[in-house]
């Protein structure tokens, strides 16, 4: 009798495993809005500012399509599109310009999903390549009580006050050009239905730019991702 109703059981609990399964679709569609940090500014030995680190909080755009190998791993491809809108000088009281810094990246994405749940921890990668360009507007900056000699240390000098310096730092343009990428997620889902699933991740990206005076420093940013995926396709038994 109690084997029989083990038995029962087992095949109830197959039969909902596999109707559950049923509805798992082969392919999802994501859609993300992002919000990007650069790293901290930094200067360089010489005291001239870096350029991308020294922008400010960027926004965009990621769409993700993926075919589910099963119901935690989903191999899929990329497509962001990031913009960094204000440049500012770390040593000076910068004032608002038309600086601009935009990204447009391609990667390869592989995603885990740890639980079958409703609620699941989620850890991604992707390693592709990111096209980038910028322009810096040029800038000024009003130093106030500016003293070049150190006249506490100084006496046989005459002493000379300037109360202001005004710095004139002149703007560029970088052409658009591309260097290879990668990035790490890590964040939760929630499964909604069937086929809406939401997520928020946070995550940190390196772009492995080409050394120049402009670009001399791998541009690392941290982003922040909440997103809507929609199963799609022919459901599959996975």
């Amino acid at each position: 009798m109690k084997a029989g109703r083990f038995l029962i059981a087992v095949v109830v609990i197959l039969s909902m495993e596999t109707a559950g399964a049923q509805f798992q679709k082969k392919f999802s569609a994501e859609v993300r809005a992002v919000g990007v940090a650069p790293r901290p500014a930094a200067l360089r030995a010489d005291r001239f500012p870096y350029l991308f680190s020294n922008f400010q909080y960027g926004h965009g755009t990621q769409v993700v399509l993926a075919y589910n190998l099963s119901r935690k791993i989903s191999l899929g491809v990329s497509g962001s599109t990031l913009f960094f809108l204000k440049w500012v000088d770390p040593q000076y009281e910068s004032p608002g310009d038309d600086s601009f810094f935009t990204m447009f990246e391609m990667a390869p994405r592989i995603r885990y999903r740890l639980l079958k749940s409703k609620w699941s921890p989620i850890v991604e990668a992707g390693a592709g390549f990111t096209i980038y360009g910028c322009q810096r507007a040029a800038t000024s900056y009003l130093i106030p009580k500016y003293s070049p000699v150190n006249f506490t240390e100084v006496t046989d000098l005459p002493q000379v006050s300037i109360d202001e310096v005004l710095v004139r730092q002149p703007g560029f343009r970088l052409s658009y050009q591309a260097a290879p990428s990668i990035s790490a997620n890590i964040g939760v889902g929630y499964k909604f239905s069937q086929t809406i699933e939401f997520n928020l991740l946070g995550g940190y990206s390196s772009v492995f730019a080409k050394g120049d005076f402009n670009i001399d420093q791998r541009m690392r940013y941290l982003s922040i991702s909440l997103t809507a995926n929609v199963q799609i396709g022919k459901s599959k038994t996975i």
